[in-house]
């Protein structure tokens, strides 16, 4: 009973959440652009963006002591592709301007 009280889970909630809420949002798109949901590329896609979640859940709130409110950790969830593409985006600027200038790349 752990778990369902843990930050981790309303990370997880948040990112379902938007999940569930482009498959009501699609539903609707008729054409190329339709989402087929009886692909294994969807749930996949839906899987990894849930992990994503707990992974970016994990990182912020893991070990914390003190207690946000349930939103805060709803929104991170929901949040976290953003979170991860951005820190990607820049640590990616970094190198490549990096290697530009004729600095030593990172790592």
């Amino acid at each position: 009973m752990h778990f369902l009280q843990s930050p981790v889970y309303f990370c997880m909630l948040g990112a379902l959440a938007v999940q569930l809420l482009q498959i009501g949002e699609y539903s609707g798109i008729t054409g190329s652009r339709r989402v087929n949901y009886q692909t294994l590329q969807f749930y996949i896609f839906s899987f990894v963006s849930v992990l994503m979640a707990l992974i970016v859940g994990y990182v912020y709130f893991g070990d914390e002591l003190v207690v946000h409110s349930r939103m805060l950790y709803f929104q991170t969830g929901a949040s976290s592709p953003i979170i991860i593409r951005s820190l990607a985006e820049s640590v990616a600027a970094g190198v490549i301007s990096n290697r530009v200038r004729g600095k030593p790349e990172i790592g």
